[in-house]
């Protein structure tokens, strides 16, 4: 269901790229939730400068599984 492929990137659409890609999201989630290709999401994120994953989320994800905190909320 990419209804949004091929059509103009508004400034929500790259502002929500670029937030989760800090976030640590694949680019699947993001083309997922933005209803576009992949690939497309893909090549916007190079235009940008931007690389999948490794962002806050993965920090948070690495933090969690420290101390017991396994499963629990941090936020």
């Amino acid at each position: 269901m990419d209804t949004n492929s091929g059509e103009p990137w508004t400034e929500m659409d790259v502002w929500e790229l670029k937030h989760s890609m800090e976030y640590g999201r694949s680019f699947a989630e993001v083309a997922g939730f933005l209803y576009r290709d992949e690939s497309e999401v893909r090549q916007m994120a190079d235009a940008l400068g931007l690389k999948e994953g490794g962002g806050m989320g993965e920090v948070l994800r690495a933090v969690s599984e420290i101390g017991g905190l396994e499963g629990r909320i941090i936020g």
